[in-house]
């Protein structure tokens, strides 16, 4: 199943999300991106970084 179908099929209205999610940042984003990346993805509001996560 492509990531786009499970990220489809998680109801997130239903499902609290909590956690930790650790990103291997690519050059050329800001950290504000990768944040607002992950917001978009995962359909919350709430989401952000604990220091630089520039390399």
């Amino acid at each position: 199943m492509k990531e786009k179908e499970m990220l489809e099929r998680i109801d997130y209205t239903r499902n609290r999300l909590d956690g930790v999610l650790l990103v291997d940042k690519p050059g050329g984003l800001s950290s504000h991106d990768v944040v607002d990346r992950v917001r978009q993805v995962f359909k919350i509001k709430k989401a952000g970084h604990t220091g630089t996560l520039d390399p």
